[in-house]
């Protein structure tokens, strides 16, 4: 029960059941299908067998049967499993239950429950603020023409299948939504002081794909001296390290990066790592390729509860064409001889739940 008191974080009017609670007690993160589609698997581990061969060249045909019947008896293996979950029902139940709202904790793997009319209040105070603005109509059609209109004036730049990739239609607006800062709630506070982290989910938009490809383009600009791959990374700089006599150590913490960004100082910045300084090669000309940044990260647009809204400023959480990457760590001492020392910081909030075995994920 105090796993699962400190998993599951309920600020609702809704009086769990044991049998919901183990079924929470598992976290959001994970998709476990109560069926598996046969063909669909199939078709999935087909599609990966000619992506192994198609990257493969000097495998003799002998070695290509013999992977072929390899996978082959994987996908029968998988297809035969029985799945053993027997919480399907309760989380169906909660998810359609139209008077609370099952929220992701902001970090760690708890779930937050809330009231909906809560959930919706505390969204629309993030939406009332001034980078956020409400449109009359729904712009996502012109969006699309848009996209379509530049991406066919660049098309003899692309290969066959990344111009139909990239091509959007039947696109739909973004999705916003909240994920709980339970981690910044203190003791003595309610759900009253719970806070949102906003996120604006931009798959299946008219830019979604436009964007994954651009960030892939645009992902050397984000690496330099002083960017950080991981906390193994940092820990290996800072054993190379010595503070001196009568320095001190200071650290930043930026507020909202993402809906800070200066845009248009970001976009000139961008070209003229490309097009000036030659940092990334690319046939897309400058005009162009500064259009569809544009595209992809001014105006992206968004609904919540049937309304549509606008980004004014900012780079969107959730969207994938980030040119800048930085990472804050708590907790850094240094001895009297100026050398660091490093240690594990927790938050209250850390739950230690893993993806579910039962979960669609990979088994790694």
């Amino acid at each position: 029960d105090q796993q699962k008191n400190n998993i599951i974080h309920n600020y609702s009017s809704h009086q769990l059941s044991n049998e919901e609670k183990i079924a929470l007690s598992h976290s959001l993160d994970e998709h476990i299908p109560s069926k598996i589609n046969g063909n669909m698997i199939k078709t999935e581990f087909e599609s990966f067998y000619y992506n192994i061969i198609k990257n493969i060249q000097h495998l003799t045909l002998v070695e290509k049967d013999q992977v072929k019947s390899k996978l082959r008896r994987t996908c029968e293996n998988y297809t035969n499993t029985k799945n053993t979950y027997k919480h399907h029902k309760s989380i169906e139940n909660l998810s359609k239950n139209s008077n609370i709202t099952l929220l992701k904790q902001d970090k760690g793997r708890g779930v937050v429950i809330l009231d909906n009319n809560t959930y919706i209040e505390k969204c629309y105070e993030i939406l009332d603020k001034e980078q956020f603005k409400k449109l009359e109509k729904d712009p996502t059609k012109t969006i699309e023409g848009k996209v379509q209109r530049s991406l066919r004036k660049i098309k003899e730049k692309l290969n066959k299948n990344e111009y139909k990739q990239l091509y959007p239609s039947g696109s739909s607006p973004g999705l916003f939504y909240g994920t709980a800062k339970i981690h910044k709630l203190k003791k003595e506070e309610g759900i009253n002081d719970l806070n949102l982290r906003p996120i604006i989910s931009n798959i299946g938009t008219a830019t979604y794909e436009l964007a994954k490809y651009l960030s892939k383009i645009l992902e050397p600009l984000g690496k330099n001296n002083f960017t950080i791959k991981n906390s193994f990374d940092l820990i290996n700089r800072l054993k190379e390290e010595t503070i001196p006599e009568g320095y001190v150590m200071v650290s930043f913490d930026v507020k909202s990066l993402f809906t800070n960004v200066p845009l248009d100082r970001t976009l000139d910045i961008i070209m003229k790592r490309i097009y000036n300084e030659h940092r990334i090669l690319t046939e897309i000309n400058q005009k162009d390729l500064k259009n569809l940044l544009i595209l992809c990260t001014k105006h992206v647009h968004f609904q919540f509860n049937g309304d549509i809204y606008v980004q004014t400023n900012g780079v969107a959480m959730g969207s994938p064409p980030r040119t800048y990457f930085g990472q804050y760590f708590d907790d850094i001492q240094h001895d009297k001889d100026g050398k660091l020392q490093t240690s594990v910081f927790r938050k209250e909030t850390n739950t230690d739940v893993y993806i579910n075995w039962h979960s669609h994920a990979p088994l790694q």
